[in-house]
C-alpha cells in the first residue's frame, strides 16, 4: 500500500513539473498566430471598403497581365501581395489565405480536442489526490494549472469554428474580375461577405488576445491613480487634483516641491542670483505629470 502511495506521489510531483512547463506554452500560444490574423482581416477589410464605393472600370489592356484599377486595393496589395488581373481569374494570395486559414483552423480543432481530452484525464487523477492531508494546500494550484490548459482547448476549439465560417464565407464568393465587375454593377453582395469573414478573423485574434482584457481593465484602474492621490504599482506618489468649482482650470497640490524648494531658493539666492520671484514664476508655469494643471504653493 505505502509503494502505491509513493509511486502516486512520483507520479503527481513529474506532472507538476511538466505540466507547469507545458501550461507556459499554452497559455502563450494564442499570441502565435495573432499577426497572421490581423493580416488576413485587414486585407479582406481593405478590398470590401474598395468595393463598397469603387465604380466597375470599362477599360480595355492589351496585356492580360495588367492590373485591374478598379479592384486592386494598395493596402491589400501591400499586406498580402493580393492583386487582380485584367486576363486572369481568382488571384493566387486570396487562394493562399483560404488555404492559410483552413488549415490554421484544422489545427486549433486537433490541439483542442486533444488538449480537452489530456486534461479531463489529469482532472479525473487529480482526485487522488484528496486522500493526502499532507498535499492539502497544493490542490488548488494543481486544479488551476489543469483549467487553464482546459481553457486554452476551449478556446482553440472555439477559433477554429470562427475559422471554418469564414473559408465558408470566401467560398461564396467567385473572385474572378468578370463576376467581381457584375457584382459592383448590381447589388454589391461581395463586399458585404468580405466584410463578414474578414470579422470572424478579426473575433479569432480577439479570442487569443482575450486576456489582454484584465490587462486593460488594470490599467484603466491605474489610470485613476494620479487622480485620487494613491500611490502607482512603482510606489511613486501622485499629486491629488482638486475640483474647481468655478468651472475653471484644475489646479494641482505641490506640496514636497513647493516647500523644499522655496527654502533651498531663500537659502541660496544670495549667491546663486535667482530670485523668490522668478522662481515662483517658474513654478506656476510648470506642469506636474498627470495633473494637467498650475502648482499652487500652501
Amino acid at each position: 500500500m505505502q509503494t502505491e502511495r509513493d509511486q502516486l506521489l512520483l507520479t503527481v510531483r513529474n506532472l507538476a513539473r511538466f505540466h507547469r512547463e507545458h501550461e507556459k506554452f499554452y497559455s502563450e500560444s494564442p499570441f502565435h498566430d495573432v499577426i497572421r490574423l490581423q493580416r488576413n482581416s485587414r486585407a479582406l477589410k481593405a478590398l470590401a471598403e474598395r468595393w463598397s464605393v469603387v465604380a466597375p472600370s470599362g477599360e480595355t489592356s492589351l496585356s492580360p497581365f495588367a492590373g485591374a484599377s478598379d479592384l486592386n486595393d494598395d493596402r491589400a496589395t501591400e499586406t498580402l501581395g493580393i492583386l487582380f488581373m485584367e486576363g486572369g481569374g481568382e488571384p493566387a494570395e486570396i487562394t493562399n489565405l483560404k488555404r492559410d486559414l483552413s488549415a490554421l483552423g484544422e489545427a486549433n480543432r486537433a490541439i483542442g480536442q486533444w488538449l480537452a481530452s489530456a486534461m479531463s484525464a489529469a482532472w479525473d487523477m487529480l482526485e487522488a489526490l484528496l486522500s493526502y492531508p499532507e498535499l492539502a494546500d497544493l490542490l488548488a494550484e494543481r486544479h488551476r494549472i489543469v483549467s487553464n490548459d482546459w481553457q486554452c482547448a476551449s478556446m482553440a476549439e472555439l477559433i477554429a469554428r470562427n475559422l471554418d465560417r469564414a473559408v465558408a464565407i470566401l467560398g461564396r464568393v467567385d473572385f474572378t474580375p468578370a463576376a467581381l465587375r457584375a457584382d459592383l454593377t448590381a447589388h454589391r453582395v461581395v463586399p458585404r461577405y468580405l466584410f463578414s469573414a474578414s470579422e470572424n478573423a478579426r473575433l479569432c485574434r480577439g479570442s487569443r488576445g482575450s486576456q489582454r482584457g484584465a490587462h486593460a481593465r488594470e490599467r484603466a484602474t491605474l489610470a485613476d491613480l494620479p487622480r485620487a492621490g494613491r500611490s502607482d504599482s512603482r510606489g511613486r506618489r501622485h499629486p491629488r487634483r482638486q475640483r474647481n468649482p468655478t468651472g475653471g482650470q484644475v489646479e494641482t497640490d505641490c506640496h514636497g516641491v513647493g516647500l523644499w524648494g522655496l527654502l533651498i531658493v531663500v537659502g541660496f539666492s544670495g549667491w546663486g542670483g535667482l530670485s523668490v520671484r522668478r522662481w515662483l514664476r517658474r513654478t506656476r508655469r510648470r506642469r506636474v505629470r498627470g495633473g494637467g494643471g498650475r502648482c499652487r504653493l500652501r
